[in-house]
């Protein structure tokens, strides 16, 4: 049985209508309570490589501007590494979101794994590695389908400041809690 857990960077709204991410969030948080799925917030991955961990899940989705993917060399952990140390990714599966271009390298200028049409899946430790480019955030309920937790990312290096400000309001309006890291991102 397939098990999710789903990643949300709001830099994902870089490329969007920002005034559109409150109302997903909103959306995320109403179906997270009704499922009962736990939901985190974090400063950066870092902090949500443990959640994934934890959660048991074999499949990561990752809606995010940058993909976090490195190459199977990659040995430095930091936010655009993260997702090559999921202990799950020997026989999982990555699926990235994005809404932008594809970035031939990661944000922290990582070795590229993905081509204009396919990942370089020997680049990668993960079983499975596959992307979706999108022109609007995807449906809510088939990424929640078999979801064992949420967490959103604020990516503050990343994100325009006005997404900041609507994730703060947002967060602290549903009373979910933060877990803060180091602005730099790189440890």
């Amino acid at each position: 049985m397939i098990s999710k857990f789903l990643s949300v960077d709001i830099d994902f709204w870089n490329h969007l209508r920002r005034s559109r991410m409150r109302k997903y969030l909103d959306d995320l948080a109403l179906n997270c309570q009704a499922r009962g799925l736990p939901l985190h917030t974090v400063m950066n991955h870092q902090q949500m490589l443990p959640l994934v961990d934890r959660s048991g899940a074999d499949t990561l989705i990752n809606l995010d501007t940058h993909s976090d993917l490195g190459d199977s060399d990659v040995d430095v952990l930091n936010c655009g590494t993260w997702a090559s140390f999921c202990r799950c990714r020997h026989h999982g599966h990555y699926h990235w979101v994005h809404a932008g271009p594809i970035y031939e390298g990661e944000c922290n200028d990582q070795a590229p794994i993905w081509s204009r049409r396919q990942p370089r899946a020997h680049l990668t430790d993960w079983a499975k590695v596959t992307r979706e480019r999108v022109s609007a955030p995807p449906p809510l309920g088939p990424l929640l389908q078999d979801a064992v937790a949420v967490a959103v990312c604020s990516s503050p290096m990343y994100s325009h400041e006005n997404l900041i400000d609507q994730f703060t309001a947002w967060r602290k309006h549903w009373g979910i809690p933060y877990k803060k890291g180091r602005t730099d991102e790189r440890y």
